[in-house]
């Protein structure tokens, strides 16, 4: 190994870990105890109700601001997501440093790859929970 090859194995070993991660995340989580669909659903599902009826009457609506939880799930997100831009810019480096082109081809599809995988699993989870709803609220209004 050279040592201006350093960049994308370094690339290519912080994707690796970054994908083990993702992936154990995937298939072994969630880690922290999480709220059941039906109460996600339902508590979603009475609160657009509530606002709909609520500007219907001409009252004001009250926004609700939530704080933002950190349980083990959510920094094993976050840092599967650093690990894998990380890959990407180490990739990115070491093809300024002409690294071996198969080196920083690893290197960024470990690192893209990881992030594509982290958000399919973000957008298919958000698309059942707007379906989810969807449903219920029909139901709710005597679909």
């Amino acid at each position: 190994m050279l040592r201006k090859d350093l960049f994308g194995w370094l690339g290519i070993a912080v994707g690796s870990i970054a994908l083990l991660m993702a992936m154990l995340h995937f298939y072994a989580g969630p880690f922290s105890p999480q709220p059941t669909l039906e109460s996600i659903v339902a508590s979603k599902a009475v609160a657009i109700k509530e606002s709909v009826l609520a500007s219907l009457a001409g009252n004001s609506v009250a926004a609700s601001v939530s704080q933002p939880r950190y349980d083990l799930d959510r920094i094993l997100e976050i840092m599967t997501a650093v690990l894998a831009a990380a890959a990407v810019i180490l990739g990115v480096i070491g093809s300024a440093c002409r690294v071996n082109r198969r080196i920083v081809s690893g290197a960024l599809m470990l690192g893209t790859g990881t992030l594509a995988f982290q958000f399919a699993v973000f957008a298919f989870g958000v698309i059942a929970v707007i379906f989810l709803i969807a449903v219920v609220l029909w139901l709710i209004m005597g679909g």
